[in-house]
């Protein structure tokens, strides 16, 4: 005859082993929606960062066109021009036309004179990225990096070539570039409210994916446990990394309300099983 007291510790263990399973359960189904919704959020980022950016870059790009077709592009008709593109794009700082490797003419020109006649060669930061430009024949989107007139920018350069008459070769002739205050995409991305739940960093200076430098938040995000996005700029790639800002598999309410649940139920198991066989054991005894 089983004794009462181990009646009472074995119900009470069946239930508690069952209420672990339980719970084990919607823990998994926890970090999987946990998951689901992160890699949502980072998604809705990378598709804003990529529809901020491809503006600049089709701007750019008509332009170069144009400035291919007409070498001798008028200073004017440049203006003409950037004036149109900007008002399309107003998060373009300015637009520069580039003949080889110097500054001819940029719009606006207000607060940017210092940068007419600047020539890319002199300036260590900007120049490997403008001279990979020009050996790859690809544009580029460079930075972010400090510009000469102040803050921290994208830079989309388009390049743009000139075929030979007589040999139909190629050769450059200049570029169309358009800095974007990074400060600015990220605001119109939106990235301030998904840091409201999470912790969020972006890397690949240059468009260099996951080879390229960390251009926001921390490097820590890439060597905690996080899920990955890729952001697209058509020239190259940037890689958002992002995690919950409570952590993965932080205790939620319903947790809580298993945990409660099963001490009582482990409670009322134990207590009936105990009533139960204190009960057969005296009819035992009177028969």
């Amino acid at each position: 005859m089983l004794d009462p007291k181990l009646a009472a510790l074995l119900a009470a263990l069946i239930v508690f082993a069952a209420m672990l399973t339980i719970d084990a359960f919607e823990r998994r189904q926890a970090m999987q929606d946990q998951r689901l919704h992160v890699l949502e959020r980072a998604a809705v980022l990378s598709e804003k960062l990529e529809a901020v950016i491809s503006t600049p870059v089709s701007i750019a790009r008509a332009i170069a066109v144009v400035y291919a077709a007409h070498p001798d592009l008028p200073e004017d008709e440049f203006i003409k021009l950037a004036e149109q593109a900007r008002i399309s794009s107003p998060g373009i700082l300015n637009i520069a036309l580039f003949r080889d490797t110097v500054i001819c003419c940029i719009y606006p020109i207000k607060g940017n004179e210092k940068l007419v006649g600047l020539d890319f060669r002199k300036l260590p930061a900007q120049w490997p990225a403008y001279q990979n430009m020009i050996a790859t024949h690809q544009p580029v989107i460079a930075g972010p990096l400090k510009l000469v007139e102040g803050g921290e920018a994208v830079v989309v350069r388009i390049p743009v070539y000139r075929a030979d008459p007589v040999s139909g070769e190629e050769y450059f002739i200049g570029a169309v570039g358009a800095p974007i205050l990074f400060d600015s995409l990220l605001r119109e991305a939106g990235i301030s409210d998904i840091e409201k739940t999470m912790v969020v960093a972006i890397r690949g200076r240059d468009g260099l994916g996951h080879k390229g430098e960390v251009i926001y938040g921390s490097p820590d995000v890439f060597a905690a446990k996080h899920v990955s996005q890729e952001v697209s700029l058509t020239i190259g790639n940037w890689e958002i990394a992002a995690y919950p800002r409570s952590g993965w598999g932080a205790d939620a309410p319903m947790f809580s309300v298993i945990r409660v649940l099963g001490g009582l139920l482990c409670l009322l198991a134990a207590a009936l099983a105990y009533i139960l066989s204190c009960h057969y054991r005296r009819r035992v005894e009177n028969e």
